[in-house]
């Protein structure tokens, strides 16, 4: 513990090249001797939840992208079948076929 006698101390430790969070808690003093608690896990230990969360995360904006654009794909579909549509009978009067009708198919716009 350190000469200030503080309660509780946290340091980083580096031990055989993997890194360590450790507390030291005082928990009782007699005369010259220090009774304390010492808690330590290892660094890459303690965030390998939070890695997992964020390869979760990382997954769940990957297929949120690709449905979206799935989605955008059918509904860009969607709108330009009709408008396809009528410019085909557009080019068909133009060369002078009047007899062709337009299918809508759809009572939207």
């Amino acid at each position: 513990m350190p000469a200030a006698g503080a309660a509780r101390l946290e340091m980083d430790l580096t031990l055989a090249g993997e890194q360590y969070k450790a507390r030291l808690t005082k928990i009782e003093t007699q005369g010259d001797t220090q009774i304390v608690a010492v808690l330590q896990n290892s660094f890459t230990e303690g965030i390998k939840p939070f890695k997992r969360v964020g390869k979760a995360f990382l997954m769940l904006a990957l297929f949120s992208i690709v449905l979206s654009v799935f989605g955008s794909i059918l509904i860009a579909r969607n709108i330009t079948r009709p408008i396809n549509k009528l410019a085909g009978v557009a080019r068909r009067i133009e060369q002078g076929d009047y007899a062709q009708k337009v299918d809508v198919g759809q009572r939207g716009e």
